[in-house]
């Protein structure tokens, strides 16, 4: 194909990050060996994922492993800074949901000396934090054409014939945001996701909301995102963080399609300036 100057650019930078993501991945599994891996480093997605291989958990090769890693490491910032910013934002826009949002967590660190942990992020103890991230996924997907694949068989979808051989890719917008299936769309109402309300919908319209396809960003199946776990609880550790340590708002904006958005890796919200007030 046509390789222009932008793709020249783009292949250069790329093999570059490739080139210094394994040369940094090589050096840990030297410092693995050498037993001289540091906390941090131990409880790191590379070396869980090389403990479950070496225990022949993963049915990989160890090759595969380290291209797992290295894509995450490259890949990861980009698209769990953008699901983070749209979490962040339509949480500062919307005060009443933020204070909920603050007393769940403020009721559940008074069981852990006021720190954040992983035992948190349970649907048993967060329900309204695992509530706003799913509101804010589908009012503003980042992902919103994922999964996406090429079919390779002929297929018939409600009437429509699509060739083998086809890229097709799911649509996660727009029916998320249509009157017809879900009320008042436009408005950041978590309480849509607590338990109560997905038994409400059994049955309805709405009930698609629910699907695994529509529960987050990542996709679904064996090509769902190897990162997924990793991503929502960094996204919920920061958003629990923040909420807890700040009351946070936007001066000059009441509604997210005010701020601008581009497409980078995912669609992401141009930030304008946030207030943080520190909470007692």
């Amino acid at each position: 194909g046509i390789k222009s100057k932008t793709y020249k650019t783009l292949y250069q930078n790329w093999t570059q990050a490739l080139d210094y993501g394994m040369k940094r991945l090589v050096e840990l599994e030297k410092k693995k060996e050498a037993g001289m891996l540091t906390e941090s480093e131990e409880a790191s997605y590379w070396n869980q994922a090389m403990v479950r291989w070496e225990k022949g958990d993963t049915g990989l090769a160890k090759d595969e492993v380290f291209k797992i890693c290295l894509i995450l490491f490259n890949a990861s910032v980009d698209t769990t800074s953008a699901k983070t910013s749209w979490h962040l934002l339509h949480t500062a826009l919307n005060e009443e949901v933020q204070e909920k949002l603050y007393e769940e967590i403020y009721t559940n660190v008074q069981e852990t000396g006021g720190k954040i942990t992983p035992a948190m992020f349970a649907a048993s103890k967060s329900p309204y934090l695992g509530a706003v991230l799913r509101e804010s996924n589908r009012l503003t997907c980042p992902a919103n054409l994922a999964p996406m694949r090429r079919i390779a068989e002929e297929a018939e979808i409600h009437g429509n014939v699509i060739p083998a051989g086809s890229v097709v890719c799911f649509d996660q917008a727009s029916k998320s945001i249509d009157p017809e299936f879900v009320d008042d769309p436009f408005t950041f109402r978590p309480e849509r996701f607590l338990p109560n309300a997905v038994e409400a919908r059994k049955g309805t319209k709405a009930e698609f909301l629910d699907h695994p396809l529509f529960s987050g960003p990542f996709g679904q199946g064996a090509r769902r995102c190897p990162g997924s776990r990793v991503a929502k609880n960094e996204s919920m550790a920061l958003l629990a963080q923040c909420v807890l340590d700040w009351k946070m708002s936007v001066p000059g904006y009441s509604d997210f399609r005010d701020v601008p958005y581009g497409l980078e890796t995912l669609v992401c919200p141009k930030l304008p300036k946030f207030n943080f007030e520190q909470r007692n």
